[in-house]
């Protein structure tokens, strides 16, 4: 895998930054903050996303980017002959994201778990172990050499993936001390099988007595509900003997009833019959009143019209009247508001001439606006960096000429004074950006509320001349509505002065009509007698044949009743010996009801009794599976013991392998930096570098700082490229972060000169620094260089 290049959009400080990745040794410089680390930091982010990032997602993004603006990084690399390119966004204010892989042009996955997976399995190593793999950071060449023998260890394992044995031992053992628990816990659950077998045979022999005890009790039952049978038998004829005596005696009641009712039916009927025929006498009289009903109520008829016509008059009057009332109104409203309305349009015309003043000054205030965000971006960013340079120097002058860099762990030493000017000049330019930011800012500041105060008073009249014009519209929506209003009511007043004419004179007499009504109620209560009279003189002879009717009906009531006593005197029926049975029948029911609740009574028992033993059943089956749990857990813990012997005696033979072939990969590479000038590098047992000079072993603190740092860096570089080679994934280059730190310009150049023989085994060596003077020492120069607006671009040479 080797690295083409790779595209920066809104990215922490880049805004659009874009470069080739040439091969050979590549420097990488530009001043401190300026971005040549998140330069690096975007490859692995575009591979691995958020986990690769030395912050949360919230601030990768460049702090002036707009939120609709987009957070990009585009990398192009070359793997196995195929052109890939991941492409990975944050978007919008949530920073949604978003991520693609394309091989030759061709989509392979998109979404942000599907390429993070793509990318793992393509490369078959996670984050951690890539960038163990291809990049060195500051400090680590040196570091592994002096830290102390155990501590060299850790960070080794940890370098080379061997302490994730120590975390699949600690989780091993952690499962080994939960069973154990659950097996102690399991123990105190354990019961005598003993004694729940004797509680089981209690149980038993006591279910048994039970089931005896209700066998008998059923027998019992039995023969009492055969018994109880019988009565009720005898019970049921006597109750169907008194339903018929009952029954005769009923219709013996009836009967009587019915011969009463007749003979009353026909006192009646008699007495009605001779009331009719008296009635000849009164209907000849009514007949000659009635006669005048006809010419009085066609009369009364004529009055009603008359009345109906004399109310509509009165009320089209009283509408004319009211509608000439409110027109005379209108009329006078119309008049006021005629002048009112004279100057409607050219008050309209000002605040047209207002409203465009408020916007100009509105897009000035929005402008003004939008200079101060960006000149107040620009100040801080200033500031920061003031910060930053302003707290080197005083480090540096703290620290003084003999101590070491806090980055790269070397000496100062001859170049304490050039860094110590280069960073005074710097704060200086740094400082005047911050007083002409602070000044522009000022200005700006002060012109935003010039305008504000403008906007506000113009505002205010604005309003009062609004409501002003809001009211003369107000009365213009009146003005037009009375118009039309006017109109209408005129002419509904020609339709009502119309109508009254048509309606003409009227001849109506109230107290005329009165006495005709009086007397058209007395005539119609005549005749309703008449009707009367003469209806109840028409049922004279159906009374008649209802009287004949009743006296046939009454002999033969009288014989059905002669013939239901004979029926009863037939019937020997005993109410006390009704009694009597009833009474034997609730004593025996009552005896039968008493065995059922005692059976089930003793069914309730024998229940119980059944639940007791299916428990201690249970009891019984859950302790023996409780002792065959307790068995495989014993087994499990002698699996896991044994697994825990196997993984330990796996990391010593996987430590007892890595340090044979580091050991080798450092050598090869050891011998080719120095010309073949030494015979042999190898490692001990606790990870120190030996150096064979001569025939002759030798620790590495022996030799001077230049074959120290070769040594160191064959060391690293071992690393990267066992890594490499376990991943099955061949890697072309890699990154080295400010290795150099305090070194002489002697021990610069012999890491430049061995960097230089790699290009056989690494396509391409990235070399990230702030120190210039190494440009001419490499074949390509990638710089990052800041802008005035705090941004950074890059630039290839």
């Amino acid at each position: 895998m080797y690295l083409q290049s790779i595209q920066l959009e809104n990215y922490r400080r880049f805004k659009f930054a874009q470069t080739e990745f040439p091969d050979g040794v590549v420097g990488i410089i530009g001043n401190n903050g300026a971005g040549k680390s998140t330069l690096m930091e975007a490859i692995a982010w575009a591979l691995y996303g958020n986990e690769a990032a030395r912050t949360g997602k919230e601030e990768i993004k460049r702090l002036t980017a707009k939120p609709q603006e987009v957070s990009r990084v585009i990398l192009d690399f070359e793997l196995q002959g195929e052109n890939y390119q991941v492409v990975r966004e944050l978007r919008g204010n949530s920073m949604q994201a978003d991520a693609s892989v394309l091989i030759n042009g061709k989509v392979m996955a998109r979404g942000v778990t599907p390429v993070n997976d793509f990318i793992e399995k393509t490369l078959d190593m996670d984050y951690r172990a890539f960038i163990t793999s291809f990049y060195a950071p500051q400090k680590e060449l040196n570091v592994l050499s002096d830290l102390p023998p155990y501590k060299r260890k850790e960070v080794l394992a940890r370098m080379l993936g061997i302490e994730r044995i120590d975390t699949a031992l600690k989780s091993l053992r952690t499962d080994a001390r939960e069973i154990e628990l659950k097996a102690e816990v399991g123990e105190t659950h354990l019961k005598d099988i003993n004694e729940l077998n004797s509680k089981k045979e209690q149980w038993q022999s006591e279910v048994k007595n039970f089931q005896q005890r209700t066998s008998e009790e059923e027998k019992n039952l039995l023969t009492e509900e055969k018994s109880l049978k019988q009565i009720e038998n005898e019970l049921k004829r006597k109750k169907e003997e008194s339903e018929t005596f009952n029954k005769y005696q009923g219709e013996l009641s009836v009967k009587g009833a019915l011969l009463t009712e007749f003979k009353s039916q026909m006192t009646r009927a008699t007495k009605e019959i001779e009331t009719l025929e008296g009635l000849t006498s009164e209907l000849e009289k009514l007949e000659m009143e009635v006669k005048d009903y006809p010419r009085t109520k066609e009369e009364f008829l004529v009055y009603e019209g008359l009345k109906l016509k004399s109310e509509q008059r009165k009320n089209v009057q009283l509408q004319i009247d009211s509608l000439v009332k409110t027109i005379n109104l209108d009329i006078k409203r119309l008049e006021v508001l005629e002048p009112e309305l004279a100057g409607l349009e050219g008050k309209n015309k000002v605040i047209e001439g207002l409203k465009q003043t408020s916007l100009e000054i509105e897009e000035r205030l929005e402008k003004t606006r939008s200079e101060f965000i960006v000149i107040q971006s620009a100040y801080k960013v200033a500031q920061d960096e003031q910060t930053k340079v302003q707290s080197q120097l005083e480090n540096i002058e703290k620290l003084g000429p003999d101590s070491v860099c806090d980055r790269c762990l070397r000496p100062f030493g001859a170049d304490y004074p050039k860094i110590r000017e280069h960073l005074n000049s710097e704060l200086q330019k740094i400082k005047k950006k911050v007083d002409s930011f602070l000044l522009q800012r000022n200005e700006i500041e002060k012109r935003g509320k010039d305008f504000k105060q403008e906007k506000s008073s113009l505002q205010e009249k604005l309003e009062c001349l609004q409501k002003e014009f809001e009211k003369l519209l107000k009365d213009k929506g009146e003005q037009e509505t009375l118009k039309k209003g006017l109109q209408d009511k005129e002419n509904n007043l020609l339709f009502l002065q119309e109508n009254l004419k048509n309606l003409g004179e009227s001849s109506y007499d109230p107290d005329y009509h009165l006495r005709l009504k009086s007397n058209l109620d007395r005539l119609e209560k005549l005749k309703e007698r008449h009707a009367a009279l003469n209806q109840e003189k028409g049922k004279l002879p159906q009374l008649k044949q209802n009287l004949a009717q009743l006296e046939q009906n009454l002999g033969t009531i009288t014989d059905e009743i002669k013939t239901l006593k004979g029926k009863l005197e037939l019937i020997s029926f005993s109410e006390n010996e009704l009694k009597s049975l009833e009474k034997g029948v609730e004593e025996r029911r009552s005896k039968v009801h008493q065995l059922e609740l005692n059976l089930k009574d003793l069914y309730y028992q024998r229940e119980l009794l059944s639940l007791e033993l299916e428990k201690t059943k249970k009891e019984i089956k859950e302790n023996q599976k409780l002792r065959e749990e307790l068995k495989s857990l014993g087994e499990e813990k002698l699996y896991l013991e044994k697994l825990d012997e196997v993984l330990v005696s796996f990391k010593t033979a996987l430590i007892s392998r890595i340090r044979p072939a580091l050991s080798a990969y450092a050598k090869e590479l050891f011998i080719e930096l120095t010309d073949g000038r030494y015979e042999d590098l190898e490692l001990n047992d606790e990870y120190e570098i030996f150096i064979y000079d001569q025939g002759e072993k030798f620790s590495i603190d022996r030799f001077s700082g230049g074959e120290k740092d070769l040594a160191n860096l064959c060391l690293r570089l071992a690393i990267s490229l066992l890594i490499s080679e376990s991943s099955g994934v061949e890697f072309s280059f890699i990154i080295l972060d400010e290795i150099f730190g305090s070194q002489d310009d002697s021990r610069k150049e012999n890491i430049l000169k061995g960097l230089a023989k790699l290009k056989n085994r690494f396509r391409q060596i990235f070399l990230i620094t702030h120190i210039d003077d190494i440009k001419d020492s490499v074949e390509n120069l990638i710089t990052v260089l800041e802008n005035e607006d705090g941004t950074s671009q890059l630039i290839l040479q």
